[in-house]
């Protein structure tokens, strides 16, 4: 009887430690599929992140661009006064001088 009760409690014993060798072997694996899952995950984020970025510059062009037609309808405008401007002084001048050519040389 003892010798049973001894081989029953190295039985459970043996049970014991081959169920811990399972559990970490299964740790191990759930530790690996944990990380295998957070570096998907992590790449999955990081292309949403580049495609967010993407979208973002794209509108900042875009806006740029915009403001760019803008500016460049703006300076037309201006130079378009500046011309309407200095052409009439041009006129202006060459009347001026024109009146003082005839003046001085007479109008033979």
């Amino acid at each position: 009887m003892t010798l049973d009760l001894i081989k029953a409690i190295r039985e459970a014993e043996d049970e014991a430690e081959s169920i811990i060798r399972q559990s970490s072997q299964e740790a191990k694996k759930i530790v690996f599929q944990a990380g295998e899952d957070a570096r998907k995950l992590l790449g999955e984020e990081e292309k949403k992140a580049e495609e967010e970025y993407g979208k973002i510059v794209e509108k900042a062009i875009e806006l740029a661009r915009s403001e760019v037609r803008e500016i460049e309808r703006e300076t037309g405008e201006r130079c378009g006064a500046i011309r309407a401007m200095a052409s009439d002084k041009i006129e202006k001048a060459a009347d001026t001088i024109v009146k003082k050519v005839v003046k001085v040389y007479g109008g033979s």
